[in-house]
């Protein structure tokens, strides 16, 4: 059986709640990715939504290097 967390994670970023101009900002700089080629950095107290705005499926193409990031930080 799947965590809840898992079953409900919004499935496209339009359908992440709560701080909608961070939301925006955030798809608007995947967006416009082949203009400026820029990191980003998403940071937040835990459970803000910062996985979910990742994992969504319109920023899938940065999805790997999210998971990497976490996988070191878990030490696996």
């Amino acid at each position: 059986m799947a965590d809840w967390t898992e079953k409900y994670r919004p499935s496209t970023l339009s359908e992440v709640r709560g701080n909608d101009k961070a939301r925006d900002a955030f798809a608007e700089w995947a967006r416009s990715w082949d203009d400026h080629h820029e990191a980003v950095v998403l940071h937040g107290s835990p459970g803000v939504g910062k996985t979910s705005a990742v994992s969504s499926s319109e920023i899938a193409m940065f999805s790997l290097a999210q998971h990497r990031i976490d996988s070191r930080r878990r030490g696996r």
